[in-house]
């Protein structure tokens, strides 16, 4: 079985080569931003975990890739060396972390200032003070802890770990109001959130104290294309300014919540003066793209090779101009 698994890599690791190499003869103007969260041991399942951790060894031979196969640059540069890119050259990658979590400055600063690389943080500034956990934390608790959850709001049901994926799915699409009265629900049945959750104001100042680009989340993390015109405009300014005085310097890029946005949210995204947007299409970033309709790749929690041949299919994905 571990022969099997061992030919299935290499296969992944070949093929990522020959469609970056392929990719690389072109005189494509595009780029590449790779979208980590947790990382961290212990590493995650995805058939179980709604953001399941890279492992620590698996992050860094990330790195290690993304260095050795492209041209690490930070996020703000990613479209204008993307420009200048030139056929044969490498193509450029930004790395970025989502979520207000505190491996960001245990785990994920350190290796990747091992590694010379550096990151965007897209920060909320929820548990700056004090713990916090967003509805999908507390519900990952919940499903660890037992397995199976019924839950009062929404009649909502997980029979097993494996269906927490499709629940989670429903609740995201939920109206605002209906979605936090069944956060609320599963905060009160996961109980007291643990004193280490999420990212407090003095790991914002060492982000920033470490050059990191730090981008916004917004305030709630919520699917912006359910929030009418008032309350969009509260996401993608409410907590801005507090993580802008932590961080040192404006907060101009964003990474929609969940991944998803619409042109009235990309509009809005524009108007709150945001100079990048991003989304989770698994696309290239293109030099003469909309600005704030950009994809991300997610890493992959299981190993170096799913990552690599998910950035060299990306890399012929065609793109909105």
């Amino acid at each position: 079985m571990s022969a099997f698994f061992k030919r299935r890599g290499l296969v992944r690791r070949l093929g990522a080569l020959c469609l970056r190499w392929r990719a690389r003869c072109s005189a494509s103007h595009v780029g590449l931003v790779v979208c980590f969260h947790k990382v961290g041991d212990p590493g995650g399942d995805p058939a179980v975990e709604l953001v399941p951790s890279v492992g620590t060894r698996l992050f860094r031979r990330q790195l290690r890739h993304l260095r050795r196969a492209y041209r690490l640059v930070p996020l703000s540069d990613v479209r204008a060396v993307a420009a200048r890119r030139r056929r044969g050259a490498r193509f450029p990658v930004a790395i970025t972390f989502d979520d207000d979590l505190r491996s960001h400055t245990e785990v994920a600063l350190p290796a990747s200032r091992a590694a010379r690389a550096s990151a965007c943080f897209f920060l909320s500034g929820a548990s700056l003070q004090s713990p916090f956990q967003f509805w999908w934390e507390d519900l990952q608790r919940l499903v660890d802890r037992e397995g199976t959850v019924e839950l009062a709001h929404g009649a909502l049901r997980i029979k097993s770990p494996f269906d927490i994926g499709s629940v989670a799915e429903t609740i995201e699409m939920l109206e605002p109001e209906v979605r936090d009265e069944l956060a609320e629900e599963l905060h009160e049945r996961a109980g007291r959130w643990p004193e280490t959750a999420g990212i407090r104001a003095a790991g914002v100042r060492a982000l920033g104290q470490a050059q990191c680009e730090i981008g916004f989340h917004t305030r709630g993390h919520y699917l912006l294309t359910t929030l009418d015109d008032r309350s969009l405009q509260a996401e993608l300014t409410g907590w801005r300014t507090g993580l802008e005085q932590l961080a040192g310097r404006p907060l101009v890029r964003l990474a929609y919540p969940h991944g998803k946005t619409d042109w009235r949210v990309a509009d809005a995204a524009r108007k709150a003066g945001f100079v990048e947007a991003f989304t989770s299409d698994p696309r290239p970033v293109a030099a003469d793209a909309d600005p704030h309709l950009l994809g991300r790749i997610d890493a992959s929690p299981i190993a170096c090779g799913h990552l690599a041949l998910a950035l060299a299919k990306a890399l012929t994905h065609p793109y909105p101009r």
